[in-house]
């Protein structure tokens, strides 16, 4: 068949389909749910499942620490993108984790990896990890303050363990 008759048995197929004279081979349906909208209350409850600080949901939902600040505040309302995040994450609480945007606990994570593995090695190791430890915490607070943070200092740590 050439490329002008396999054009022309198309547009007589169209014709007869328009006329209802052919069923269609496969109909597919898509519904998309409308995007609710959240009081200030359901966002920080939304949050607060999450069990993040409004600095790291902020670094997570792509905006500001100001802009959760707000939303929690009632000054503003999160756009269309993020009410269908915010669903998302109110359907699955660790729906940041389980997809790789936030891994809450990578530098406790890695202190005790380094303390199990060399453990009974170094007797000062848990010293050394409750000061580790409280570096994570210092640097967590600064995230939280929107201050600039210098991971390299704890790299170090991590290292020296």
């Amino acid at each position: 068949m050439s490329r002008y008759e396999e054009i022309l048995k198309g547009l007589e197929e169209a014709i007869e389909f328009e006329k209802g004279n052919v069923k269609p081979s496969r109909i597919s349906k898509l519904s998309i749910a409308s995007i609710p909208d959240y009081s200030p209350q359901d966002i920080k409850e939304i949050r607060n499942r999450t069990g993040l600080s409004q600095s790291s949901f902020a670094m997570c939902m792509g905006v500001t620490k100001k802009a959760v600040e707000a939303w929690e505040g009632g000054r503003s309302t999160p756009d269309g993108a993020a009410r269908r995040t915010l669903g998302l994450v109110s359907e699955k609480p660790d729906f940041f984790e389980v997809n790789g945007i936030h891994q809450s606990s990578y530098y406790s994570d890695c202190v005790s990896e380094k303390v199990e593995e060399y453990g009974s090695h170094k007797p000062d190791l848990k010293q050394k990890k409750n000061r580790l430890l409280e570096e994570v915490e210092v640097l967590e607070q600064k995230m939280e303050d929107s201050e600039p943070v210098d991971f390299s200092q704890l790299r170090k740590l991590i290292m020296a363990l």
